[in-house]
Parts: structure tokens; C-alpha cells; sequence
């Protein structure tokens, strides 16, 4: 990821809107307990772009959720990025 967003960088010749973009960002970070959360609802429900999720998105999760969160990265790079590109 590293290095395509780098890639895509160098090639441009005003950076200001890439810097004022994340200006804005804002990181969250929820802590859940797998015993008491549903973390498929809680994802559902924190959809903030007002777009609807993708049958795609919600189907991922769901198969993800239960896993370990390393485990979930290497199914999510090795599979399912792949069928995204």
C-alpha cells in the first residue's frame, strides 16, 4: 500500500488538496468485547459516508468478523483484495 501511494504522490504537482484532505481525517478507535458485541452491527452502523454498504462489504465482514485480527488481514490480502482490484 506503501508504495502505491507514494507512486501516486510523486506524480502530482500540487500536494495542498492531499494535505488539507487529511487535515480532516479523524481516527477512531472502539474497542469491542467479542463476548458482548456484535462487531457485524457495530460496523453496519457506523457507515458514515451515507452510502449504502455493499452486499460485498456486509458479506466480508461477516466472514471476517469472527477471526482472529491478524488472521483477518491475511485472508482479506491473500482473497479478498485481489477479487476488489
Amino acid at each position: 500500500n506503501f508504495e502505491f501511494f507514494k507512486a501516486k504522490l510523486q506524480k502530482m504537482a500540487d500536494l495542498k488538496p492531499v494535505c488539507n484532505g487529511l487535515a480532516k481525517l479523524m481516527v477512531v478507535d472502539i474497542s469491542l468485547n467479542r463476548e458482548q458485541d456484535n462487531p457485524q452491527l457495530i460496523f453496519e452502523s457506523m457507515n458514515s459516508t451515507g452510502k449504502e454498504l455493499s452486499q460485498a462489504d456486509l458479506i466480508r465482514n461477516y466472514i471476517l468478523m469472527g477471526l482472529e485480527p491478524e488472521h483477518q488481514t491475511h485472508l482479506y490480502e491473500q482473497y479478498w483484495r485481489p477479487m476488489e482490484l
